[in-house]
């Protein structure tokens, strides 16, 4: 009998990366990477649009260079969570369980505690 996951007609089977045909395993592995830049970059040409058709020029610029600045602060929420994403594995076949739940912790912590350092910053920065 066949556990969950194993097997060759299993469709939820783990894929490799690493066997078979790189490019099609490329695309498959950065497809959703590329509809969120996709979907991000749309959300950005409709709010650019409505702003400038209904606000003007000067609420316009702010939309234009507040765009780098959430680019830059999604990145570095992206880099913490996949580097949490490699720890907590690491700490699960090490047998080393609370390794993990401090990561998993330290992570939560963190990304609470960025909206309020980054509301802060623009109040009293």
């Amino acid at each position: 009998m066949s556990e969950i996951g194993i097997g060759e007609n299993n469709p939820h089977a783990a894929q490799s990366l690493t066997q078979g045909p790189i490019t099609r395993n490329m695309l498959l592995f950065a497809l959703p990477l590329m509809c969120g830049n996709l979907l991000q970059q749309m959300y950005n040409i409709a709010d650019t649009w409505v702003v400038g058709r209904f606000l003007g020029a000067d609420a316009l610029a702010a939309v234009g260079s507040s765009y780098t600045l959430m680019t830059f602060l999604t990145s570095i929420l992206l880099g913490l969570c996949m580097g949490s994403g490699a720890v907590c594995p690491c700490s699960t076949a090490a047998a080393r369980p609370r390794r993990c739940g401090r990561a998993c912790s330290s992570l939560s912590c963190s990304l609470r505690a960025s909206p309020w350092c980054s509301t802060c910053w623009s109040i009293w920065g």
